[in-house]
């Protein structure tokens, strides 16, 4: 496989004694085109490269060069299941406050004799954990234990740009240490730990695939889910259904200022009991739609228990 060597034209510029300048003006363009080429930005069209060839007295083949090996990774078959895409934790990041959580959880029942916890924050989950509210969701979780939340922004040589460093102790005598990665999507990888590989739950990758295969077997959606997600899965989506009412309740009765020092008020509430006289049925019931999104958004803001799931 052949690809565009982008440092070529500059060696070749240098060789040849031209500026960005002169080039340009040989071939009729801005500096700034022959400067996106040089960078790697932008590549130059055949009719450049032909001309480029012409300029610099060499063949076309000179500005590509051919790769040694090429990994050509299969496409994806199947799909996982839906309990890997609903997942219930504290708002309002997947990778800052409910991968923390689940660590939280976890290095929490593995230390049950701990009567204090340090955690310490490197990298993104340092830089922007406060504004995530990192460290709160990791006291939240780690109560009644006391705990101390440092954020470390002086480790740059880091395995993951989310690592945490937990530290259990019991009456001052260290007990276990351990680092976390969040890995995105509300997981977590221990170090030095097997990472447990997710399998597809289902042999289908594609919805024209799906749809095909319901439509043969004259099948509902739910119908097609139900045959291949495994015992516990009905379980679990009503506990994902009773997490969803639950945030809108508690988002409908909530009040008060949003956390980030915006001072934005809550409108959750205001919204769903804003009734007009004359309201007509289709208004009401975009109100009411309208006040449950906020109430969820506002919970989710507040670093409160939320479901989330991939848009």
């Amino acid at each position: 496989m052949e690809r565009f060597n982008f440092n070529i034209i500059k060696e070749l510029r240098l060789k040849n004694g031209m500026t960005q300048k002169m080039l340009s003006h040989q071939l009729g363009i801005s500096n700034r085109a022959v400067s996106k080429w040089e960078s790697g930005l932008s590549q130059p069209s055949a009719s450049h490269i032909f001309r480029l060839a012409e300029i610099f007295n060499v063949p076309m083949d000179a500005f590509y060069e051919r790769s040694q090996s090429v990994t050509v990774k299969p496409e994806p078959t199947g799909m996982l299941s839906v309990t890997d895409i609903y997942k219930i934790g504290r708002g309002p990041s997947s990778s800052h406050t409910i991968g923390p959580e689940r660590a939280c959880e976890i290095i929490k029942e593995r230390n049950k004799q701990a009567d204090y916890f340090k955690v310490v924050l490197y990298g993104s989950l340092a830089k922007t954990g406060k504004g995530h509210g990192t460290d709160t969701v990791i006291r939240k979780t780690l109560a009644p234990v006391k705990c101390d939340v440092c954020f470390d922004f002086s480790q740059n040589d880091l395995p993951h740009p989310n690592t945490m460093l937990f530290t259990a102790y019991k009456d001052g005598k260290e007990l276990s240490s351990k680092r976390v990665f969040s890995v995105g999507g509300g997981d977590i990888v221990f170090e030095n730990e097997p990472i447990s590989q997710k399998s597809m739950v289902y042999r289908h990758t594609k919805f024209n695939e799906i749809a095909e295969y319901c439509q043969e077997r004259q099948m509902r959606l739910w119908e097609y889910v139900e045959e291949n997600e495994g015992e516990g899965f009905d379980e679990y989506m009503k506990t994902v259904w009773e997490a969803m009412k639950h945030s809108i309740h508690n988002g409908l009765n909530d009040e008060g200022i949003l956390p980030g020092g915006l001072n934005i008020q809550k409108k959750a509430k205001t919204l769903y009991n804003n009734q007009h006289i004359d309201e007509k049925a289709e208004t009401r019931e975009n109100r009411i739609v309208c006040s449950y999104a906020f109430a969820i958004g506002e919970q989710n803001a507040s670093g409160e228990t939320i479901v989330t799931a991939p848009t």
